[in-house]
């Protein structure tokens, strides 16, 4: 069973590619369990794991940080800074 992780970089491109092409919000909405599965949970587990090694490395504890795609202001109502 795949975790995900190896194919990363392709979904991750062709998903953007495919949003570049349909940059509304009806559409990510559509799309969204997508980048769940194929985007967002494989980078979370690259995050972990790489908070994980590198808070071995620096004796710091490190909390890694995955930005949310739908906090965009293009599919914001309010689009003032």
């Amino acid at each position: 069973m795949s975790d995900g992780f190896s194919d990363l970089v392709v979904r991750s491109n062709a998903f953007f590619s495919e949003l570049t092409a349909n940059n509304t919000r009806d559409w990510f909405e559509a799309h969204q369990s997508t980048y769940t599965d194929d985007i967002k949970k494989p980078a979370e587990f690259l995050g972990d794991i790489l908070a994980e090694d590198l808070s071995r490395l620096s004796g710091t504890t490190l909390k890694p940080k995955l930005f949310r795609v739908y906090r965009d202001v293009r599919f914001s109502k309010d689009k003032t800074p």
